[in-house]
């Protein structure tokens, strides 16, 4: 990553693995990658997700992606995180993507979502009183009965009254196949809707972080050709520079290609190939932000 200019990860820590059982955590996988990324310059967001079956909505099943019951139990794996790395990170996002149902099963809901927001923020300040906590990041959407767009999402957080419990609001503006400044379907220009919120609000001094963006290469329907991969990923860079309240960095998802089967989108999001290759995306970043 820093050979292609980074600065920046972002790091999953999966409530569901590191606490399968109440009160048992395995932290090794984490350590071993937030230690690789301390040895080599990198600044973490650590991302806080994916419940538990024993903290879930009983209507979840044993969906990945279910939403948790328990906001006390989830402040506690939010503090254990924060205590366990205040040395070495002080952003967290707390949750991705609960706008959409495959990621807060069995539906997204902002009212479900707030007491684990504040129950995070709460624990994490107590052991870092510095850090910055991130609202979920959202995923691009249009409010339907199935999904909620971020302008409502962040829009109910404040009707809520979370603005004390939030530092920062993360947002994932996709735009394939467009790039940003030509985007018909209004995801990037959402960004400029939720900061007008955030002013609104009397929030104009707290920032939105893009703490995912990324476009598929592959074979998959919509997958993009790479000089499009690299093309709009520039767009994003450089459009976001702009934009003076965008805070942090623009966090490419992803780094390496998940698989050598390209016709499965979710492979092909690198700008790196599976075997560790340029696209021409990772030439392109090497270009503008050389290390």
């Amino acid at each position: 990553m820093r050979s292609l200019g980074g600065t920046w990860i972002r790091v999953e820590m999966n409530w569901r693995t590191i606490e399968p059982v109440p009160g048992q955590q395995d932290w090794s996988a984490v350590d071993r990658v937030v230690a690789a990324a301390t040895r080599h310059g990198l600044q973490v967001v650590g991302l806080l997700t994916a419940a538990p079956r024993w903290a879930s909505d009983p209507n979840a099943g044993d969906a990945l992606g279910s939403r948790p019951n328990r906001p006390d139990a989830f402040g506690s794996f939010s503090g254990a995180a924060a205590d366990r790395y205040r040395a070495t990170i002080r952003v967290w996002e707390i949750w991705n993507e609960p706008n959409i149902p495959i990621f807060f099963v069995p539906a997204p809901d902002v009212d479900l979502y707030a007491p684990l927001l504040k129950a995070a923020h709460i624990a994490i300040h107590a052991v870092r009183p510095d850090a910055i906590v991130l609202t979920a990041g959202t995923a691009a959407a249009n409010d339907t009965a199935v999904t909620i767009a971020p302008t409502t999402f962040v829009n109910r957080l404040y009707r809520l009254g979370m603005a004390p419990y939030f530092e920062g609001v993360a947002m994932h503006p996709y735009t394939f196949p467009f790039t940003p400044q030509n985007d018909p379907n209004g995801n990037w220009d959402s960004v400029s809707d939720v900061r007008r919120i955030m002013v609104a609000n009397g929030d104009e001094k707290k920032g939105i972080w893009l703490t995912e963006f990324g476009v598929p290469t592959g074979s998959s329907g919509d997958a993009m050709t790479e000089a499009q991969q690299s093309a709009i990923l520039e767009d994003a860079i450089q459009t976001a520079g702009r934009m003076p309240f965008v805070y942090g960095p623009l966090l490419i998802y992803m780094i390496r290609d998940m698989g050598t089967d390209a016709s499965w989108r979710e492979n092909c999001f690198g700008v790196l190939r599976y075997d560790y290759s340029p696209k021409q995306s990772a030439l392109m970043l090497r270009r503008i932000r050389p290390e």
